[in-house]
């Protein structure tokens, strides 16, 4: 008999942010989206409460994998690729402050565009 769903489960529940694009690719390798987490942070600054809960995933369309872009103690959200679809840009509070941050699909490496804050709201 199933013991159901502990607390610690419906905690962790992620759905779809639909406040933010699911956007593809160029090649259609790459889906990228953002997820809402049922948990607290605490907001850095430039980093709207309405965002704080966000993590920016990617999937491999091929393989299936998907993964986080930045730890899911951090805010991040609004992924768009690159015209050549190699890259992904989006907003992170990774350094404690909400910034441009880039993945990189290729060797799937993340770097920081820019050290100035954002303010996308």
């Amino acid at each position: 008999m199933s013991k159901g769903l502990s607390h610690d489960d419906v905690l962790k529940v992620v759905r779809p942010d639909w406040r933010t694009p699911f956007t593809l690719s160029w090649d259609d390798k790459w889906a990228a989206f953002t997820v809402e987490r049922r948990v607290t942070t605490t907001a850095n600054p430039g980093v709207s409460f309405e965002v704080q809960p966000f993590t920016q995933w990617v999937c491999h369309l091929e393989s299936g994998e998907a993964m986080p872009l930045v730890p899911e103690t951090s805010s991040s959200w609004s992924g768009t690729w690159s015209p050549n679809g190699n890259i992904l840009a989006f907003f992170s509070d990774l350094n404690e402050k909400a910034q441009l941050w880039l993945w990189n699909s290729e060797d799937r490496s993340l770097a920081l565009a820019s050290e100035h804050m954002v303010r996308p709201f």
